[in-house]
């Protein structure tokens, strides 16, 4: 499974990325929801990890421009 990790508390990012790819899944990260827009407009994945709470386009709004 291709997923997309989205967060900007770099911590956070990386930790559940390890748990992921520890599970065989294929993980790619965004730092905020802007830079996660731009990957999923132009990547596929399978699915979506994201905070809620970011600074500018947050995890909801992210949701409803995907």
């Amino acid at each position: 499974m291709n997923i997309l990790v989205v967060d900007d508390v770099e911590a956070m990012r990386e930790s559940l990325g390890a748990a992921l790819s520890a599970d065989d899944h294929e993980v790619s990260f965004a730092k905020d929801g802007n830079e996660a827009l731009e990957r999923l407009l132009s990547e596929t994945f399978d699915a979506v990890v994201t905070d809620l709470w970011m600074p500018g386009l947050d995890g909801l709004g992210l949701i409803k421009n995907s």
